[in-house]
């Protein structure tokens, strides 16, 4: 009998950190920006990820990025950017930035509508 030394990853947590109007530190444009908590995260499905924006009509993000927390945060910030496209908000603005230890991410994610934008960000509260 094998048995498999499997990490079991913690759930992502999210959240919302700064809604700016105007020009700010991440753009000239509005941005919420979000704040990813992804010490002990892991996640390979990527393609599972792209079907699910695929099963919503809207283009794959199918990632590019080699470093996991850097391809979590650009597919993480299209999907936002796509799905308020697909609710008529002409957005395209989106722009992270990765601790120095890789646990914590930042995004900016441009908004026309502030609520629209908000509703398309899942929140997690504690672990």
């Amino acid at each position: 009998m094998t048995t498999r030394n499997a990490t079991k990853s913690l759930p992502l947590q999210l959240e919302i950190t700064h809604a700016f109007q105007g020009p700010n530190i991440w753009s000239r444009l509005p941005v919420l920006v979000v704040h990813l908590d992804v010490a002990g995260f892991s996640f390979t499905h990527w393609d599972l990820a792209d079907e699910l924006l695929t099963s919503l009509e809207l283009k794959p993000v199918g990632t590019t990025e080699r470093c996991p927390v850097n391809a979590l945060a650009d597919w993480f910030s299209a999907a936002a950017i796509q799905l308020q496209m697909a609710a008529g908000s002409p957005v395209s603005f989106r722009q992270w930035s990765v601790s120095n230890d890789c646990h914590r991410i930042d995004i900016a994610i441009q908004f026309e509508e502030e609520e629209l934008a908000r509703a398309f960000i899942p929140l997690r509260k504690g672990r």
